[in-house]
């Protein structure tokens, strides 16, 4: 007896539903318009969970397919109220190329040289900004493929998404109670590398 193709292989079946779902596709005259980019450097985006992920030409779809994934698990696992203002803010996240400098992104060039400049591609490659009232989040192919080079023992994608959540999905209330529960580990000292905080991104305790 034959089997028809969706019995014997569920799993392709729901691959290539996954694949449609998070298709990475040449930006629209529309996105770009809507999210002010220059469609010069700008050339592909992936949408998720009414969030746009923008990206040179040079960014490999696997790193798009990955990021989709990533923030699609976020927003499904936090508050439905936090998810939807999330949407509401129409979040732009910037993935930047393994091979990319963040000096090179039109919204984050520089007139800093020489070293300073150095530090700041270097030191740039994931953050949190808001252009008025829309947040964009900044982060990088090598962090999110765990390329050689990428952040140690954190993920920087989930860093700056964890931003995200609380500046752009916590209403008032929730703000207050995360910088109460914030001072008072600080001032128990038992959470000293500050929210989500690695190597150059450390907060001190306040006791001796």
């Amino acid at each position: 007896m034959k089997l028809p193709l969706f019995v014997l292989f569920p799993s392709l079946i729901l691959g290539v539903f996954l694949q449609a779902a998070h298709e990475t596709k040449p930006l629209s005259e529309d996105q770009l318009k809507a999210h002010k980019l220059d469609g010069k450097f700008f050339k592909k985006g992936t949408e998720v969970e009414g969030i746009l992920i923008a990206t040179s030409e040079r960014v490999s779809d696997y790193a798009h397919a990955e990021s989709a994934y990533l923030f699609g698990k976020i927003m499904q696992s936090v508050d439905k109220k936090v998810a939807e203002r999330i949407r509401g803010k129409r979040l732009l996240c910037i993935l930047i190329g393994h091979d990319e400098l963040t000096s090179e992104v039109p919204q984050f060039r520089t007139d800093k040289k020489g070293k300073e400049l150095d530090f700041y591609n270097w030191r740039s490659r994931g953050f949190l900004r808001w252009f008025g009232p829309r947040p964009v989040v900044v982060f990088a192919e090598e962090d999110v493929m765990e390329y050689e080079g990428g952040m140690r023992l954190e993920s920087i994608l989930i860093h700056e998404f964890g931003h995200v959540v609380h500046g752009a999905g916590f209403d008032e209330d929730q703000q207050k109670r995360l910088t109460a529960a914030f001072e008072k580990a600080r001032e128990l000292e038992i959470w000293n590398d500050g929210r989500a905080a690695q190597r150059f991104r450390r907060v001190k305790g306040k006791k001796k």
